[in-house]
């Protein structure tokens, strides 16, 4: 028979899950792992197209698709644009730059005032820039 948590163990479940999604270097470039993948050629020719057009290895423009398309799915109502500073976070529907909100959310931790800002955003909208 298992006993109910105490808040030792629910304190020390949140921080092993805090360490699992923490950084674990947070000023070192991770390392690579090698991973094999089998793709269908058109999806490889758009890589390879896109590589070209970038002037990056195919592993780069690879990687960084499919880190955005998690981070699109973790944060729904989220998409990526390129910008002259380079790719950015918007918030959808509006072209409007997550770091724009996140700015001024940051000020107060407010997300009434967020709304009062930018009231072009609906609540959802808010609450994807900010996950």
């Amino acid at each position: 028979m298992s006993r109910p948590p105490s808040k030792r163990d629910r304190k020390d479940g949140v921080r092993e899950r805090q360490a699992r999604y923490a950084d674990p270097k947070p000023n070192r470039v991770e390392p690579r792992v090698l991973t094999t993948m089998r793709l269908r050629r058109s999806l490889r020719n758009d890589l390879e197209a896109t590589a070209a057009r970038t002037r990056r290895s195919v592993a780069d423009v690879a990687h960084e698709l499919l880190e955005e398309a998690l981070r699109m799915r973790q944060c729904p109502g989220v998409y990526f644009a390129d910008e002259a500073s380079g790719r950015t976070a918007k918030i959808g529907g509006t072209g409007l730059g997550v770091w724009e909100v996140v700015r001024d959310f940051s000020r107060d931790q407010d997300p009434d005032r967020i709304r009062h800002v930018f009231p072009q955003l609906s609540q959802a909208q808010v609450t994807a820039a900010l996950m």
